[in-house]
């Protein structure tokens, strides 16, 4: 029972760390913002395309998406752990609890970078973090699965 509590604690302080960093990458600067893609590009670029034929300037807008997507599968993973450990998943009302929550999470990331950072918030991003956030609490409750099934099968 402790273990679990403990657990639950991790999860969820790490779920509320991944919200804080998703925030403030949305309340940072168009020019701000855009000159991080730009370096992950040029990076990439140098690693995997010396000579500048593949990755061109359109990578920064698919390099963006990745990031959004990628942000809200690992908050899905923690979201996801963290309602394993509380058990809320065994709870029908409650299932849908951890993509209600990612999904405001999202609306309001769109809203602060429209409001607050003067970028555009687009109904696009929203549904591709939503994404994001489904694929990660799908991972989560899959290894959780398979975990028990370890346990049942070793134990």
């Amino acid at each position: 029972m402790r273990n679990t509590r403990r657990k639950m604690w991790f999860f969820a302080a790490l779920s509320v760390l991944a919200v804080a960093f998703i925030f403030m990458q949305s309340i940072r600067s168009a020019p701000a913002s855009q000159e991080e893609s730009n370096r992950l590009l040029d990076l990439l670029r140098t690693l995997f395309d010396p000579k500048g034929v593949f990755f061109t300037d359109r990578w920064t807008t698919i390099i963006r998406k990745i990031a959004h997507f990628t942000e809200f599968a690992a908050l899905g993973v923690l979201v996801g752990a963290f309602s394993v450990s509380l058990g809320a998943l065994r709870d029908q009302k409650l299932r849908s609890l951890p993509l209600l929550l990612c999904l405001l999470v999202a609306v309001v990331d769109e809203t602060l970078q429209t409001f607050v950072a003067g970028r555009s918030g687009e109904v696009r991003d929203v549904l591709l973090d939503f994404g994001g956030v489904a694929v990660g609490v799908t991972a989560a409750l899959l290894i959780a699965r398979a975990r028990g099934k370890n346990k049942r099968n070793n134990g």
